[in-house]
């Protein structure tokens, strides 16, 4: 019960972790704030645009770059600038992803694609953990660089994806970096918009 561990020294250590803790969740958030904010924008500007491939290729740039500097910068260097990067390449990502399936495969597969993309996310999410562990128990209990550098490499390969898909869509036809076309068949289906 001694004044010195309860009031001063136990009270400070606990309340610097715990205004730690907060401050690194608020920053941690920033990806996801993003795309809650942005996602519906970009969504506007892909179907009045297009150009889902090349922003496939844009995206994984930025998530490189954030994932470089994260593993390259000083430990105590603020990570809010390589988050806003992320931010924006995921809302970037994913405001391309979802919309280019019935693009790119024949309607009565639409479902199936959907089904495959899915199985195909929760290996990923049943993977990367594991990858993420090992990593990090290989590098004796530490993150960085080496859990950043396999996200550099995953986004290397998404790079090469976009840029193959690029290629693929000037193939057949562009369809993914053209903008969305509303044809009189579509206008029938919306059912936000009153008639």
């Amino acid at each position: 019960n001694d004044p010195f561990w309860s009031t001063s020294c136990t009270s400070e250590y606990c309340g610097a972790q715990n205004a730690a803790t907060e401050k690194a969740g608020v920053i941690m958030s920033i990806p996801y704030l993003m795309s809650a904010v942005l996602l519906p924008f970009l969504g506007l500007m892909v179907d009045k645009i297009g150009y889902r491939a090349i922003i496939s290729t844009i995206a994984p740039v930025l998530f490189l770059i954030a994932h470089l500097v994260l593993g390259l910068q000083h430990p105590a260097a603020s990570a809010v600038g390589p988050l806003i990067g992320q931010g924006l390449a995921y809302s970037l990502f994913a405001a391309i992803f979802w919309t280019s399936v019935p693009l790119t495969v024949e309607e009565r597969l639409t479902g199936t694609a959907y089904g495959v993309i899915y199985s195909a996310m929760n290996v990923g999410y049943a993977l990367f953990p594991m990858i993420i562990a090992g990593i990090y128990n290989a590098a004796g209990g530490k993150y960085i660089p080496g859990v950043e550098f396999f996200f550099v490499a995953c986004a290397i390969l998404g790079l090469i994806f976009g840029v193959f898909l690029n290629m693929y869509d000037g193939l057949y036809g562009r369809k993914l970096n053209a903008p969305s076309k509303v044809t009189d068949v579509d206008k029938d289906k919306v059912f936000l918009v009153p008639k």
